[in-house]
């Protein structure tokens, strides 16, 4: 299997869309549909980010609320100012969120514009199986269709196992690559890699990501 062909198929894959956290997955997508399908048009100046928000869920007819956490900083985050037309209220919210480097998550029915930090959530373990893509293969040879009037030949040997994805290095290295950008130098997380097993401890938007990645390989 060519390795390189496929990486920027996994990145496409594991990359998330925008900043926005799922943890309420029975409320997601009637939020999403929602403010995917309201169409705005925005002059936000010096806009503070409570009334951003405002705007959206009027837009969009969904609850949408500043963090707690967030509005104890809304000073040092400062006001908004965007002009855009025509766009998705999720563009919107978007653009807003890395303008202010900022996340969402929608958690108990409510969009909820957070600290990143936040928005990632706790991290937590998990274990994958992983020895179908590191277990050896073995090319076979297949018997000779042809008749032969001399002396039987010996038949070709079994070639050397070789594994499919390689050692399971190569699994780890393709997660650190194409899953949870910027989130591993972090303390809190960690990935260890068996012949046999991925033994993760991640935020939950990652192992999501984790999830795809291996359903693809696969």
């Amino acid at each position: 299997m060519n390795l390189a062909a496929l990486l920027p198929l996994l990145a496409l894959a594991a990359a998330p869309t925008d900043r926005i956290t799922i943890e309420d997955r029975a409320a997601a997508p009637r939020l999403l549909r929602a403010l995917e399908r309201a169409r705005v048009t925005v002059r936000f100046e010096e806009t503070k980010l409570p009334d951003v928000a405002r705007f959206l869920a009027v837009s969009a007819g969904v609850p949408v609320i500043i963090a707690p956490a967030l509005q104890k900083r809304l000073d040092e985050i400062g006001p908004v100012t965007l002009k855009v037309r025509d766009l998705s209220a999720r563009q919107v919210l978007a653009l807003v969120l890395d303008l202010k480097d900022l996340g969402a998550v929608i958690r108990h029915g409510v969009l909820i514009v957070t600290t990143r930090e936040d928005a990632r959530g706790k991290p937590v373990l998990r274990i994958y199986p992983i020895a179908d893509l590191t277990a050896p293969l073995h090319d076979f040879p297949g018997p000779g269709l042809g008749l032969s009037l001399g002396e039987p030949k010996e038949a070709p040997a079994e070639t050397a196992a070789r594994p499919l994805f390689g050692e399971a290095g190569v699994i780890e290295e393709l997660v650190r690559d194409n899953c949870g950008s910027g989130t591993w130098d972090d303390p809190a997380v960690s990935l260890t890699a068996t012949q046999r097993h991925l033994v993760v401890r991640q935020v939950p938007a990652v192992h999501r990501e984790i999830e795809r990645l291996l359903a693809l390989l696969r």
